[in-house]
């Protein structure tokens, strides 16, 4: 079942988020750092299936966390997502992954240590 639930309050979006399979970020430029939702679903431990273009950052090419196809091959992405679907310890290894690179990289205390340290440097 796809759910495709337009604008929600954060609690909402968080609650539906957590009780997803899979969050699926076929975006026409590119997943990046900036796709809130793309980033809460990996905070969320939810694996993610995203496309794969030249606004996709490198952190996200270089890990197992997301498994991305190209930018406009649509017969990828479906069997990429039929391959998520069918396989539940791929789906958990991807979630777990994509937990461990948000605590890694994009936590808010991570973010405000390097935050900190920049300005330090100047």
């Amino acid at each position: 079942r796809v759910e495709r639930p337009g604008l929600l309050a954060p609690d909402d979006f968080a609650a539906l988020l957590a009780a997803a399979d899979l969050f699926l970020a076929p975006t026409a430029d590119g997943v990046s750092t900036r796709r809130g939702s793309t980033m809460a679903a990996l905070q969320h431990g939810v694996p993610v299936l995203a496309t794969d273009g030249p606004l996709t950052d490198p952190v996200l090419r270089r890990t197992p966390a997301l498994s991305l196809t190209a930018v406009g091959d649509r017969d990828a992405y479906a069997g990429a997502a039929a391959a998520f679907a069918a396989d539940p310890e791929r789906r958990r290894a991807a979630g777990r992954a994509g937990r461990d690179l948000y605590e890694r990289e994009f936590d808010w205390p991570v973010i405000g240590g390097k935050l900190i340290a920049g300005l330090a440097a100047i």
